[in-house]
């Protein structure tokens, strides 16, 4: 089964949903952004991790607030969807 992953990254909560290709939710989970958006990203894919196989994503799409520092959340995304996908054959985060 192949799902496709949506991450939102605000400035007060980050929430992800995972989706089966038909359409249907499966996984839904919001973490409140405390001092950093990158702890937030991290403790959702994590949960993500325990209940689904991550090398079942065929894709993700990302949004996200303005955030002072736009570079380093911008270079924190680029680091967890490195980690949560096998980045050797996929030509978008190459």
């Amino acid at each position: 089964m192949s799902y496709l992953l949506g991450i939102d990254i605000g400035g007060t909560s980050a929430k992800l949903s995972l989706i089966e290709e038909d359409g249907t939710v499966v996984y839904i989970d919001v973490q409140k952004v405390t001092s950093n958006a990158r702890g937030a990203v991290n403790s959702l894919i994590a949960a993500l991790e325990r209940r689904y196989n991550l090398e079942d994503i065929a894709a993700a799409g990302i949004t996200h607030a303005y955030l002072d520092g736009y570079n380093d959340a911008m270079k924190m995304l680029e680091l967890s969807m490195k980690k949560l996908l096998d980045t050797t054959n996929n030509p978008f985060l190459g």
